[in-house]
Order: structure tokens, then C-alpha cells, then sequence
């Protein structure tokens, strides 16, 4: 059985002890190994969410159906695994645009503003600004490091007066340069991808899964366009898994669902094709407080969804994590109805070393038979 089969018939009795817990899930809970509802790698979003005891169900690919099905059969449970219709997209006029670069602003705009926490907690001492970030990154290479294998206020004194931005370009130089010292540094090591925007970006990595490495490769303002032309820097690494969130940028700038969704499908190919032996998880876009209407959110993370499970990728939905019970952003999750505060990422965390956890236990599974 596959190490994603193993994975499902997990999923599978976590749902069934799930769905005979009553107790209602704290919506600021901890998210760990002994909530059950903690991931739900894919589920089925409502056009309008409502509160409800039973957990949506579980949808799994074809190649894992008989596994699942084998556990509720033991139990003698309905399965409740649905599979998702195909989803047909034309492929839209392609765009010769560079990606629009828009630095992290210092305050939002006054349709921006929401009553969010802080973008760090009181213990971090590193970077605060896109130019500070830029010069650390810079300076751990410089010395043959890597910035997420490091205390978040090393080098502080390369970066600490920073002020000028570096381009979009400079950026993208910076991530290739870290991509190809990654693949040839990596030795036996695990290596986890972060592939975005400023949300990927600004990541923290002293909460993250440790005993792997980490590769940051998002980008403050991207596009789905910026990314897939910038996938080929990674083709090189041996990645373990890769986990993308893009989309965001695109609709604040007027792109189609339509454009959004046949970008990403571009990207989970390219992704699959050059990582053939690499989890790849396709993360829903988050709730905003920013005039994008989360309906629409949630019906394009429907069709992701499916996308993703046509193109033999996993999909992730984060987004129950970060919505309120009328399927709005958790003000108390954000700085400025879009970018993560630290609790968001605390929360965002929280998914992935679940994630972690569930494909570790899988692999000594497999070991073990």
C-alpha cells in the first residue's frame, strides 16, 4: 500500500472517532496529534458554511478508495469518501506581464483596516521589513548557511539598518541561489518546500516540523504567473514534499477564476513532473477582509479541490482553520485582512506538523510491515 493509501486509512479512523466525539472543537484550540479534526486534507466547502456535529466527509483518490472502504467495512460504517465531478477549464490568453512587486506595506489602506494581532510575538528578534529579511537571507548564503537553519536575529548586523527594497528580481535571484545551494547541500536530509506569496514568505520556521530542511520560496506580491515561472530554479532539489499557496494576488489585481485555477493546474503539473517522488500539497487560499467576497474564495477552493485530485496532487484546505462560524476571517488571525498575525501562523503551524506527523507515522508504518 502507498505511503498516501496509509495516510487515508488514518484519516478514515480519525474521522469515525471524530464523528462519535461530540464535544464541540474550541475554535482557538491548539491544533495537534490528539485532535482529530486537526486536517482535513480535502473536504467540501459550502457556498454557506453553517455549524454543524458531523465532519464533512472525506475524499480520497481512486487509488486509495479500497483502503478507506476496508476500514469502515470493519466497523461497519458507511463510507464517507465522495469523489468530486471533473472540472473543465479553458486555458486562458497567456499573459506576457512580469508579476506586479508590492512590497509589504508599513499600514494598510483604510479598506484594509481590521482589528488584527500582531505580525510577530513578543519573543521573535529578527527581521520586520521586506529590505531586513532580503539582507539576512543574503548574509547566511554569503556564509554558506541556510536563514531557516538559523535563530530568527542572526547576522543582525547585516540587516539591521536596512531600508532600500530589493526588486522583484532580486528577489527571485535570491531564491534561485538558496534553491541550488539546497540541492547541493541537501545530503541525506528531508527537505520541505515553501512555494507562495508574502503569506509563504514571512513564515516563521522555529515552530516548523524540525529534523528536515526547509526551503522558502515565497515572494512579497506574486502572482500564479510569477510562480510558475520561477519552478524551473527548483527543479534541481530533491524534495520531500512541497507545499504551494498562490492565487490571492492574482484576484486583488482583477484575474479571473478562471486564469487563477488554470495557472495553479500549470504549476501542480510542472511540480509533479519535476518532483515525481515528492508529496505535493496544494493549500486553499485563506479568508481575506479586503473586499474580495469569501464566496468567491470558497467556490474557486472547490474547483482547486478537484483540480488537484485530477492532477494526482493533495489538496489542503486551511481555510475552516482561519474562518469564523460565518465563514470570515478571524480577525484575531490577521494584521490587515490579508497577511497572517503570529497567532495565524501559529495556527498555519499547527496544520503542517499535523501533516508531518500523520506521513511520519505512515512511512514507520510501512517500515514496520
Amino acid at each position: 500500500m502507498s505511503d498516501l493509501c496509509l495516510v487515508a486509512s488514518m484519516l478514515a479512523k480519525m474521522h469515525m472517532v471524530a464523528q462519535n466525539n461530540s464535544s464541540p472543537v474550541p475554535p482557538r484550540s491548539s491544533l495537534n496529534s490528539s485532535n482529530p479534526r486537526a486536517v482535513v486534507p480535502v473536504v467540501a466547502v459550502l457556498p454557506q458554511p453553517t455549524l454543524t456535529p458531523q465532519l464533512p466527509a472525506l475524499e480520497f483518490s481512486p487509488p486509495c478508495d479500497r483502503a478507506v472502504q476496508r476500514v469502515y467495512q470493519n466497523e461497519g460504517r458507511t463510507l464517507p469518501v465522495s469523489l468530486r465531478p471533473p472540472v473543465s477549464l479553458r486555458p486562458p490568453q497567456p499573459s506576457r506581464d512580469r508579476p506586479e512587486f508590492t512590497p509589504l506595506r508599513s499600514s494598510p489602506s483604510p479598506s484594509d483596516q481590521i482589528q488584527g494581532s500582531p505580525r510577530f510575538n513578543l519573543s521573535y528578534q529578527g527581521p520586520r521589513t521586506g529590505s531586513q529579511l532580503y539582507h539576512q537571507r543574503l548574509a547566511a548564503l554569503q556564509h554558506g548557511r541556510l536563514y531557516t537553519r538559523l535563530p530568527s536575529d542572526s547576522f543582525r548586523e547585516s540587516w539591521s539598518k536596512a531600508k532600500a527594497q530589493p526588486s522583484y528580481d532580486q528577489w527571485k535571484n535570491l531564491l534561485a541561489m538558496e534553491a541550488h545551494a539546497v540541492s547541493g547541500g541537501q545530503g541525506k536530509n528531508q527537505l520541505s518546500i515553501m512555494v507562495g506569496d508574502s503569506i509563504s514568505l514571512w513564515l516563521p520556521t522555529e515552530a516548523l516540523p524540525s529534523g528536515q530542511l526547509w526551503l522558502n520560496q515565497g515572494i512579497s506580491g506574486d502572482t500564479t504567473t510569477g510562480v510558475l515561472r520561477r519552478l524551473s530554479h527548483l527543479k534541481q532539489t530533491r524534495a520531500n514534499h512541497i507545499y504551494l499557496m498562490a492565487g490571492i494576488n492574482d484576484l486583488r489585481r482583477g484575474a479571473t477564476d478562471n486564469e487563477v485555477l488554470w495557472n495553479l493546474r500549470l504549476i501542480m503539473r510542472q511540480l509533479h513532473g519535476d518532483h515525481p517522488n515528492a508529496q505535493i500539497f496544494v493549500q486553499s487560499l485563506l479568508p481575506t477582509a479586503i473586499g474580495i467576497p469569501n464566496d468567491r474564495i470558497r467556490g474557486l477552493n472547490q474547483k482547486l479541490a478537484a483540480i488537484a485530485q485530477e492532477e494526482g496532487v493533495d489538496y489542503l484546505d486551511l481555510y475552516p482553520h482561519f474562518a469564523d462560524a460565518r465563514g470570515e476571517l478571524r480577525p484575531e488571525l490577521t494584521t490587515d485582512g490579508l497577511h497572517l498575525s503570529a497567532v495565524g501562523y501559529g495556527v498555519w503551524q499547527s496544520v503542517l506538523r499535523e501533516v508531518d506527523y500523520l506521513f511520519a507515522a505512515a512511512s514507520r508504518s510501512l517500515f514496520a510491515s
